[in-house]
């Protein structure tokens, strides 16, 4: 069977739509049935490409484990070109099969586009796309990178019976068949392109390494980690010296202005703005000596109030102008040095309104669902920061244990699945890419809620 994908299904179509609809079925033909081990006997190899990397090898060998588990088979990993066997790996690391899996590629991103704003979801659309395509000669599990290669694995994998379903051995399915085939033509990736679902609070390290595994196991290890955390906390303490000199750097409330830990500054001084902007950059500098993958930093204010009373701070604008106004100033001295870089921050608390200035296109900015002080519908203010030119995104709460204190009687996990489903689904309409979901270690009341979370932000349909 021809495996197609679409963000758009509905139960009808208008005629034009069908025909389309069949003539781009029509493209994607050519699957054929491919067995993979009978009577515990392996029919293919696990094959990757000569040079690859520990973590495509990694891959394979979880795929081989796996598949021998389910077919009672011994499946052996070897090097090749892919043209035969299990290929696990990226477009890069089989060319030979370019011609096979290019035009669906193609199609994949072309499509998942539509919608898109901004220029981070247009440069981690690709990151995770992967096809699964089955041939004359085995079978293909490509991704884009590693990380989609990695989906692909895991995904191969739950179309054949797979499932981890909560963190934990005892929550892991492995079907025993005496007979793995599979017809599959499938090219995929997720709906929103950053799925980020963390613990808040402390957890011991053994369950953080069981919930890393269960996020992979369920493509929840997402191409894109946005950093839009508070962030002046550490900017008052790194400045301290210079802001005790330059009272007039702080923000005026009642008449004075104090250096405190979660203090406000005063944006309408433009050589304050020079400063922050320089530290900023300076600090991702160094953060990028240690991690040259990382692709982002926050420049989100301190949590709370105190913000500036003075005149010329009003003059400015809203709380957001006067926050956006100084993003964009990062945003705009990171052109020429990091221009594939991006700038994060939220949309929260006295930030929480969409401004009244353009957003530079760099800036990603995750809308909370809490605490917001607008008078907009979540909706009006998704689609108002994205009407100013940010890519959005959602930041959302499963648990809080100053909420909830883990009973039953008043988690999500326990009564609201459907609503949080649906949600999902409707930021996606609204335009959000992102979703940034802070939990508790609390699988007994929130698994479920948690494992529904992970299904549709990979598929909203």
């Amino acid at each position: 069977m021809a495996l197609m994908k679409s963000r758009s299904c509905r139960p009808w179509f208008p005629p034009v739509v069908v025909v389309v609809s069949i003539v781009y079925l029509a493209s994607w033909s050519g699957a054929v049935e491919i067995v993979l081990s009978d009577q515990n006997q392996a029919a293919h190899p696990v094959v990757v490409a000569p040079g690859a990397p520990a973590g495509i090898r990694e891959m394979a060998e979880d795929l081989a484990r796996v598949l021998g588990q389910m077919g009672g088979a011994a499946f052996r990993v070897e090097e090749g070109d892919g043209s035969r066997g299990i290929a696990v790996g990226t477009r890069e690391n089989f060319p030979g099969l370019a011609p096979l899996l290019d035009g669906d590629f193609a199609g994949l991103e072309e499509g998942g586009r539509k919608g898109l704003s901004g220029v981070a979801a247009q440069q981690m659309q690709e990151r995770e796309s992967y096809v699964l395509r089955s041939h004359a000669g085995g079978l293909a599990v490509v991704g884009r990178s590693e990380l989609a290669t990695q989906n692909a694995v895991w995904d191969l994998l739950r179309r054949m019976g797979y499932r981890q379903y909560f963190p934990g051995a005892i929550w892991e399915v492995i079907p025993r068949q005496p007979r793995l085939a599979i017809d599959v033509h499938d090219a995929d990736s997720p709906s929103f392109i950053m799925r980020l679902f963390w613990y808040s609070g402390n957890t011991y390290p053994e369950r953080t390494k069981r919930l890393d595994d269960w996020k992979k196991k369920n493509r929840m290890q997402s191409g894109i980690n946005l950093k839009a955390g508070h962030s002046w906390e550490n900017l008052l303490s790194q400045l301290k010296p210079v802001l005790a000199q330059r009272p007039e750097f702080m923000a005026e409330v009642d008449g004075k202005r104090e250096w405190k830990q979660a203090a406000k500054f005063d944006l309408s001084n433009k050589e304050l703005r020079k400063l922050l902007v320089d530290t900023y950059l300076e600090r991702f500098r160094a953060i990028l000596k240690r991690n040259p993958d990382e692709m982002s930093f926050s420049v989100d204010p301190s949590d709370g109030g105190g913000w500036c009373e003075s005149e010329a701070s009003q003059a400015m604008g809203s709380v957001s102008d006067q926050v956006v106004t100084l993003a964009n100033e990062v945003a705009a001295a990171m052109d020429e040095e990091f221009p594939d870089k991006l700038v994060g921050m939220y949309a929260y608390n006295f930030h929480s309104h969409p401004p009244t200035v353009s957003v530079h296109p760099r800036i990603v900015v995750l809308v909370g669902t809490h605490f917001r002080r607008t008078n907009l519908s979540l909706k009006d203010q998704i689609q108002g920061w994205a009407k100013q030119g940010a890519t959005v995104g959602v930041r959302d709460i499963i648990s809080y244990l100053g909420h909830d204190y883990d009973l039953p009687s008043r988690a999500n996990g326990w009564r609201a699945i459907d609503t949080y489903v649906r949600n999902i689904r409707n930021l996606y309409q609204w335009g959000a890419r992102l979703y940034n979901v802070e939990t508790t270690d609390s699988w007994a009341i929130n698994g479920l809620l948690n494992l529904a979370v992970a299904r549709v932000l990979w598929d909203v349909d």
